[in-house]
């Protein structure tokens, strides 16, 4: 990064044979300004690769998570159970009827999670280092994150293995809150990563390209997005027209296995950010609408950036 960084220094080199303003509008030469900038853009892109692994999970989430629910029993009243299968719903019996209970209900706990955690950390931050916070404080609220995501990974595959033997082996569809936990997580990682992200992007950038931060933000996520495809295609051995009839929790294993070494890359590449933090380095942490925090980061456009000198 040092060598790149240097190699970019000698854009901004002046020729002492011809003038300076001369050769910036030729393109010769570029100024000072544009040189930081392009210099800041290069230095996110370590970290922000890593993020890439977060948004395959948010993509994951916003699909196969909620396939489940489809496959479960919503139902709140009294129906038809099995005395001897602890309460779970024979999925034969079970009445024609509209779910009881909507899929709204996993998007509101997922949400709320992220919601509360997200102003949680906001709080305990600013109580302790006030309106800015260190660098390295984000880093390690993030790295926090993204160390929640293979367990989130899991535990969706160990619930989506227990569905399914369950259903296969006794025609039991378990209950709807069987699949609270893996959206409580999903909660978590996106409370502590997402509204981390920007701030860590106003820490490094120049000033001139902090307004840009939620674009990078949403960028970052939909590549995550895009990447899912790709590792579906990757794993379309695992999937079948019937959910039951797919190895869903496979391809969950998986993709914890790259959650987990993707922690791994991003607590070596955060070490290097947190030596590169001057003294005085801090990144504010701007308060986030209510109404942006309720949408989530795969539609939102993340929190305004933050102006602050950069040592």
């Amino acid at each position: 990064m040092n060598d790149l960084n240097r190699w970019f220094n000698r854009a901004a080199v002046e020729q002492s044979s011809s003038n300076p303003e001369e050769q910036v509008r030729e393109g010769e030469i570029c100024t000072v300004e544009q040189v930081e900038e392009w210099k800041g853009l290069l230095t996110m892109l370590p970290l922000w690769s890593t993020f890439l692994v977060y948004g395959l999970l948010l993509a994951t989430g916003n699909t196969f998570f909620y396939e489940q629910t489809s496959y479960t029993a919503n139902y709140l009243g009294h129906i038809p159970t099995f005395s001897d299968e602890e309460s779970d719903y024979a999925c034969n019996d079970l009445p024609q009827i509209p779910n009881v209970v909507p899929d709204v209900i996993f998007v509101i706990l997922r949400y709320f999670t992220s919601f509360t955690v997200s102003r949680l950390c906001d709080f305990l931050l600013s109580r302790y280092w006030g309106d800015k916070i260190p660098r390295r404080v984000m880093l390690v609220r993030i790295g926090v994150g993204l160390a929640v995501s293979p367990v989130c990974c899991v535990v969706a595959w160990k619930i989506e293995e227990y569905r399914v033997r369950r259903r296969l082996h006794h025609a039991i569809c378990i209950r709807f809150p069987w699949l609270f936990p893996q959206f409580v997580l999903l909660g978590l990682v996106e409370g502590l990563v997402f509204s981390a992200m920007e701030s860590i992007y106003s820490s490094v950038v120049p000033e001139s390209l902090r307004k840009y931060g939620p674009t990078f933000t949403q960028f970052a996520l939909n590549i995550g997005h895009f990447i899912s495809l790709i590792f579906i295609v990757i794993f379309r051995d695992l999937f079948k027209n019937d959910l039951d009839l797919s190895r869903l929790g496979v391809y969950y294993r998986n993709l914890g296995c790259v959650c987990a070494v993707n922690f791994g890359i991003y607590c070596y590449v955060a070490t290097y950010y947190a030596k590169q933090e001057p003294s005085d380095a801090e990144v504010d942490v701007p308060e986030l609408p209510l109404e942006q925090l309720l949408q989530g980061p795969p539609e939102s456009s993340g929190y305004e950036a933050s102006e602050q000198q950069v040592g």
